[in-house]
């Protein structure tokens, strides 16, 4: 990967930490991607956004990335670059977190996907709210679609329980 693209992915994990911090409430940081970590204990230093917040129900990947496009969602048996996405997040879950992958491309909205199932109470949630979101059920993994501006509007308190 190129000093570019490693530039546009911490701008965009940077982004993201704002995103996340105020809408939760609690400090998010870029998690460490080496072992000189200057964080300290407590931190759940997975995937690549964290927060000491144990109440924060969800693994964060970001990708900010070019070449995707909604319509390999219903084309592609794997899902493309989604289906390696959602598989890092899930893989690298920590037991009981939710995985939630954060992407966008050049002048587009950030997008949410969250590795959830239907029966769920987060997956009713969004199923019977009037939030724009998608729900897909693919291969081995049940998850939903939304703008980031739309999971954000979620009051966090609906999610201190989840599941």
């Amino acid at each position: 990967m190129g000093k570019m693209s490693r530039d546009k992915g911490a701008r965009f994990e940077r982004e993201i930490v704002k995103r996340l911090t105020k809408w939760w409430g609690a400090e998010f940081q870029r998690t460490p991607q080496s072992g000189g970590s200057q964080l300290a204990s407590g931190w759940n230093l997975a995937g690549d956004v964290c927060t000491p917040d144990e109440t924060f129900p969800f693994h964060v990947e970001c990708k900010h990335v070019e070449g995707w496009d909604l319509s390999h969602l219903l084309t592609s048996k794997e899902m493309g670059l989604f289906g390696k996405w959602l598989d890092q997040a899930t893989d690298e879950a920590a037991n009981g977190k939710i995985p939630l992958v954060i992407f966008k491309r050049n002048r587009h909205q950030p997008m949410a996907m969250l590795v959830i199932s239907r029966n769920s109470s987060l997956g009713y949630m969004f199923r019977d709210e009037a939030w724009p979101t998608l729900y897909f059920k693919n291969l081995h993994r049940e998850f939903f679609l939304c703008t980031l501006d739309a999971l954000t509007k979620v009051d966090p308190v609906l999610l201190y329980e989840v599941d």
